[in-house]
């Protein structure tokens, strides 16, 4: 039911499109040298939805700007994927150095995604990924970034970022 609103709701922010693939399907996206990479496994559905408008970088077939989501600061892209049982809805951004800047980011496309899309008549579960240049956060982001909105669990990790395990919660 979420996957079929989400399509409706944002088909021109669709990126990728992936509707119980006979094989496992590897996505990429980029922007800045930034780059996040992911599976969406067999007999699974999946969306990439690029919900920043001012987003430059590549990712799947999305070719128009996305206006539908109406956050005044958002993140890059919004994952959707779900097998039978459970649905996951995974923020992703890109960013440079400015990590105060991508939490607010995250943190108001959540607020936007649950005001629009009541997490329990939808049933999904949240996750959040920061692909950043640099060092580490400082310990102060880092938890920032753990707290999002009781965010569980969370990631963050400099300039390419293969997030499988973390989405799958493989660890």
């Amino acid at each position: 039911m979420l996957y079929e609103k989400l399509r409706e709701d944002f088909i021109k922010c669709i990126a990728h499109d992936i509707n119980n693939p006979r094989k496992t399907k590897k996505v990429s996206c980029s922007e800045n040298q930034k780059k996040v990479s992911f599976q969406i496994k067999e007999k699974e559905i999946g969306l990439v939805l690029v919900i920043d408008d001012n987003f430059s970088g590549r990712c799947g077939k999305q070719k128009k700007k996305c206006k539908n989501f109406k956050s005044s600061k958002k993140c890059d892209l919004l994952l959707y994927f779900s097998d039978d049982s459970v649905r996951n809805v995974i923020f992703i951004e890109l960013k440079g150095t400015n990590i105060s800047e991508a939490i607010e980011q995250i943190k108001h496309s959540i607020k936007y995604f649950e005001k629009r899309y009541n997490q329990q008549i939808f049933n999904y579960k949240f996750g959040a990924v920061l692909i950043h240049s640099g060092g580490s956060p400082s310990q102060s982001k880092d938890k920032e970034l753990k707290n999002l909105i009781d965010l569980k669990p969370y990631f963050s990790r400099t300039n390419q970022g293969i997030i499988d395990s973390y989405i799958r919660k493989e660890k």
